[in-house]
């Protein structure tokens, strides 16, 4: 476990620098825990120690002459944004490469962002250094307080991502390429960790990268006498666009003559995923609120067959709400979505993909509303703010069960954005950067495909049915409806891990189905303290035995290398591990 050590110069920003770290240690999958100001760490723990001043560390190191730990230097431009400025920020803006950019913001001059410390002679201590603020940068971008610095938005109130001073940065996960560093120290200095330490994977079964589909459902009816007008003065005004337009006018011909409706895409989206064993999350609107952004009724008879049919494909539901809604509205549309899908309702999404305010997340938590899923690029593909993993939105999040964030990284409606026609190769080749990108950095990747802009956007149902095929033959990936990303995040936080000397303690503070962790450091697993197998036969096997799996009260636990998989884990199970060092 890492005992995490703030400088107490630092007590002002502790809540902030609490939430950072949490997040941190939720990307690398290790558990840690916060030492007071009279705190020190213990033999087992590994220290991780951020400090205003590198003689802290010095003296440590003179202290503890023995072991692996980190260290990062706070800067003091973090936490108090108040006078930072768009034009501040891009002079504060630096980066460096290993292989991929790192952008930083920093405020004194360093001559490398990164180094390290060992005594490689008598093998005592191993010590990686973030010599900018590791802490603060990603306080910087979960709080997204680059968005205060701008002031030009759009109708939504959102900025263009072009007026960024991260936006050549903006299509890769680098936020979460920052926090890899420190997996970076630990996989140099493994041989120096005195004991062991347990990782959860991002993704069950270890998959390389998670890939979600969604539907926003807003827009169900296309022609209406209004509409008619307004595509006619469209067509007028934009005659150039004759392939649309030809296929608009198909589309308003069988409308009157068979009631055939273009925006009406379920059938088309449905069979596309269970062709490719893909299971995605429709968000429908609760249409009877002023203003709700939705055109239609759950109560529409062929509305309900619809939605039989995505429950029997296994398909997921979530809220979409509009940004008027108000607070008797979510009451009121929480329920009438559940009854309709006669499940459970716990996410959302916001109109245009508008992040919650501060206010409306106590809304999501007193009607029941886990996560949500609104923060996306209005104009371009990619990963607001460097973020590749869920986040919660208050700063509180982590104690107090918050909002869990769950970004969209290709948004459908930023194709609108783009002023010339783009073809199907260029589209293929921007999803397949951006699923490199996931790949590479282990990271989640939301698509959202509306159901109306199926016709509305040239191509759009052909690149999704590229997808589709693209995805059906990935092993390493981790398909997903957005409801079991939000449980597996839940359950994979809640394990619990710290040392005992050569003992491993696993905690679950929750029901677990199934999780391997991976012993980090030249250690593996001696005994399972209280196995036992239920057959008598099985009661001479070795302990190591593949497929082999150990009955404990709350658990069964299988040791396959320094592989620990946990399956049927109960709620307060605490699984004891004996391990010896080898190498």
């Amino acid at each position: 476990m890492f005992a995490v050590m703030v400088d107490h110069k630092l007590r002002e920003h502790r809540s902030k620098i609490e939430y950072s770290i949490a997040y941190l240690f939720s990307v690398l999958g290790y558990s840690y825990r916060i030492l007071a100001d009279d705190e020190y760490a213990s033999v087992e723990d590994i220290p991780f120690m951020y400090v205003s001043n590198k003689k802290i560390v010095e003296e440590y190191l003179s202290e503890h002459p023995r072991g692996f730990a980190i260290c990062v230097l706070h800067d003091a431009i973090h936490y108090n944004y108040d006078n930072l400025g768009k034009g501040d920020i891009k002079q504060l803006l630096k980066s460096f490469n290993i292989g991929y950019e790192i952008p930083y913001i920093c405020s004194r001059d360093i001559v490398e962002p990164i180094s390290f410390t060992c005594d490689a002679k008598k093998q005592r201590f191993y010590v990686g250094v973030f010599h900018f603020d590791l802490i603060g940068n990603i306080y910087f971008h979960l709080t997204g307080k680059e968005q205060d610095t701008i002031k030009h938005r759009d109708a939504q109130k959102r900025f263009s991502y072009q007026q960024s001073n991260f936006e050549k940065y903006m299509n890769y996960p680098y936020l979460t390429g920052m926090i890899n560093l420190v997996e970076l120290f630990l996989s140099e200095g493994e041989s120096y960790l005195r004991y062991p330490l347990l990782k959860k994977p991002l993704w069950p079964g270890n998959k390389q990268y998670a890939i979600a589909i969604t539907h926003s459902v807003d827009k169900l009816t296309k022609w209406n006498g209004m509409r008619f007008w307004e595509s006619l003065f469209y067509w007028l005004r934009s005659f150039w666009r004759v392939q649309y337009h030809l296929r608009n006018f198909w589309g308003l011909l069988r409308y009157l003559f068979d009631n055939w409706e273009p925006y009406w895409n379920f059938d088309l989206i449905a069979g596309l995923e269970k062709d490719n064993g893909i299971q995605s999350t429709f968000f429908f609107g609760v249409g009877d609120e002023k203003q709700a952004g939705v055109d239609y009724e759950l109560a529409e008879p062929d509305l309900k067959t619809q939605k039989n049919e995505l429950e029997s494909f296994g398909h997921g539901f979530g809220l979409y709400l509009s940004r008027e809604s108000k607070e008797a509205a979510y009451q009121k549309s929480t329920k009438e979505l559940s009854a309709f899908t006669g499940t459970t309702i716990n996410g959302a999404r916001k109109e245009n993909f508008i992040l919650p305010e501060a206010k409306e997340t106590a809304l999501y938590q007193s009607n029941g509303l886990k996560w949500d899923s609104s923060w996306a690029m209005p104009d371009l593909q990619g990963y607001i703010h460097g973020i590749g993993y869920p986040f919660y939105l208050s700063l509180n999040g982590y104690k107090e069960g918050g909002i869990l964030e769950i970004p969209v990284n290709f948004s459908d409606h930023a194709l609108r954005s783009d002023k010339a026609a783009i073809s199907m190769d260029a589209l293929e080749e921007r999803i397949e950067d951006i699923i490199d990108k996931a790949r590479k950095f282990r990271s989640l990747l939301v698509f959202n495909f509306n159901v109306c802009t199926f016709e509305e956007i040239l191509l759009l149902s052909e690149v999704f049915r590229w997808l589709m095929q693209r995805l059906k033959g990935d092993p390493s990936v981790w398909k997903a409806r957005l409801s079991e990303i939000y449980s597996w995040h839940e359950q994979r936080e809640s394990i619990k891990i710290g040392n005992e000397r050569d003992l491993v303690v696993i905690e679950a503070r929750r029901d677990i189905d199934d999780i391997t962790l991976y012993i980090k450091g030249l250690w593996r697993v001696n005994d399972i303290v209280e196995r036992h197998i239920q057959e008598k036969e099985q009661e001479e096997l070795d302990l190591f035995t593949e497929n082999t799996w150990w009955q404990m009260k709350d658990a069964e636990v299988m040791v396959t290398g320094r592989m620990v998989r946990l399956r049927n884990v109960k709620s307060g199970c605490r699984i004891r591990l004996e391990t010896v060092k080898f190498g």
